[in-house]
């Protein structure tokens, strides 16, 4: 179930969140992506974000690639970069154990703004599997917001 949060001018996040008018000209199909990585945290003004990590359906991976190149790196997920648009596939093989069921980061999404973002709850699921500086600083940020909610 989709749930609908106040606009981002209630968040405050408009100011903070980057990359979002680049990511409308994209006009992805609903239901088929969703906000993932720092925009989460970007569109509550926890954290700045330096792109847009979007993960996207099979079937709307199929369609981008014929589109536009796909990046291969070593020990990361295939990409699609667009600007600052980072697409990632959502049936991506080393998701696990990260993310166990990656496909309800995008069905469950929250909709802000008209766009869906992973849920707080999902994020801090996968970071908390996750190495690294950058994981742990993020997993208090989430947990002080979640906190800061009840």
């Amino acid at each position: 179930m989709t749930m609908l949060l106040p606009s981002l001018n209630f968040i405050g996040g408009k100011d903070m969140i980057k990359y979002l008018e680049e990511l409308k000209l994209l006009n992805l199909p609903k239901g088929k992506f969703s906000i993932f990585g720092s925009g989460p945290l970007s569109v509550r003004e926890l954290r700045e974000n330096e792109d847009l990590d979007i993960l996207v359906t099979h079937e709307l991976w199929n369609k981008l690639a014929e589109q536009y190149p796909i990046t291969t790196k070593k020990d990361r997920p295939d990409s699609i970069y667009i600007g600052h648009i980072q697409i990632l596939k959502v049936d991506y093989k080393d998701w696990q154990p990260y993310i166990i069921d990656a496909k309800r980061l995008i069905t469950d999404a929250e909709i802000i703004e008209n766009f869906p973002f992973v849920k707080l709850k999902y994020l801090l699921d996968c970071k908390r599997l996750m190495d690294g500086e950058k994981h742990v600083k993020d997993i208090k940020l989430i947990q002080e917001y979640i906190d800061s909610q009840k």
